[in-house]
């Protein structure tokens, strides 16, 4: 992501500024802290790798791997962005009719663990903190010229889009991630010569079948799978310097978890990546869950304890 949009509240409802960015999302943002910076930021690694060391092989699923030196980073630096990926105890699942599709686990989850690092397709918009962002402020930065990239449009055009037929495509994790390392453009590409003899190519990316994503549908993509958050997390932003704000986008795997009402997992936003985390315990085939609650996005589907 090369472009933060920003909303200032004479803003909201009407367009954005775009400020270009210079690193990572830390660069437009102020570096007053208290004098306590260094021990909280200990303090929060150190538990983070205590999780870590005491989550048990037996039969649970595998989390992310997170170094202490990559934690450190990422809770003290600004400019530190995780790299896009998924837990191997995750996997997508297709439900029975009706109900769609949904990550779940492959294997048991304990609390803690980090299942999911999402990159967001195209741009990010932030407001003044507590600010409600819509779909509808975040649509016209995602329309502009040379905001979305190929492997954006790859992952936007697998999501939910309002049609049933966009909710049955058979799809997997991988094809996600697939776009990301350039397997949405490999149908362009000759795929590499061998080197030696018996020597097998290195086989390419598989291509993700990019369909039309614009207009209408693109529209309707945000609308349906569009996060936002109105406050930045009260641990994370003074330890990376930056400044709480409110912020909306489509991370596209992220998007893939159904709603609960009693939520098992917590996403939090660092940088432009969104990181899932597991909140409570979750057995082997048990489903990933999140809430709808309180994103404008919900005004999309009947949430049973929103009325």
């Amino acid at each position: 992501m090369e472009i933060i949009d920003f909303i200032s509240p004479e803003m909201l409802g009407s367009r954005a500024l775009s400020f270009p960015r210079d690193g990572g999302m830390g660069s437009m943002f102020h570096s007053g802290l208290g004098p306590h910076t260094s021990r909280r930021s200990a303090v929060l690694v150190n538990a983070k790798a205590k999780i870590a060391q005491n989550h048990k092989k037996d039969g649970r699923g595998k989390p992310i791997t997170e170094s202490a030196d990559d934690m450190y980073r990422l809770y003290t630096a600004p400019d530190f962005l995780m790299k896009p990926q998924v837990s191997p105890a995750v996997q997508l699942q297709q439900f029975t009719a009706g109900k769609g599709r949904g990550l779940v686990a492959k294997g048991g989850i304990i609390p803690g663990d980090l299942l999911l690092v999402s990159q967001p397709a195209g741009r990010v918009v932030c407001g003044p903190e507590g600010a409600s962002l819509r779909p509808e402020q975040l649509i016209p930065h995602l329309q502009a010229e040379g905001a979305l990239s190929a492997a954006d449009k790859a992952r936007l055009s697998l999501l939910f889009d309002g049609t049933p037929e966009s909710g049955q495509r058979p799809i997997s994790l991988k094809d996600f991630f697939t776009a990301l390392s350039g397997g949405a453009a490999a149908s362009t590409k000759e795929p590499a010569a061998p080197k030696g003899f018996g020597v097998k190519a290195k086989p390419a990316p598989s291509p993700v079948p990019v369909e039309e994503v614009a207009g209408p549908r693109l529209e309707q993509i945000v609308r349906f799978n569009a996060w936002g958050i109105e406050y930045a997390d009260f641990g994370v932003a003074p330890l990376r310097k930056q400044r709480s704000n409110s912020y909306i986008g489509v991370w596209p795997e992220f998007s893939l978890l159904n709603h609960s009402c009693i939520p098992n997992t917590q996403p939090l936003l660092i940088g432009d990546r969104l990181l899932l985390r597991a909140a409570s315990n979750i057995p082997e085939g048990g489903e990933l869950t999140t809430s709808y609650l309180g994103l404008a996005v919900c005004t999309h589907w009947y949430l049973a304890c929103a009325h």
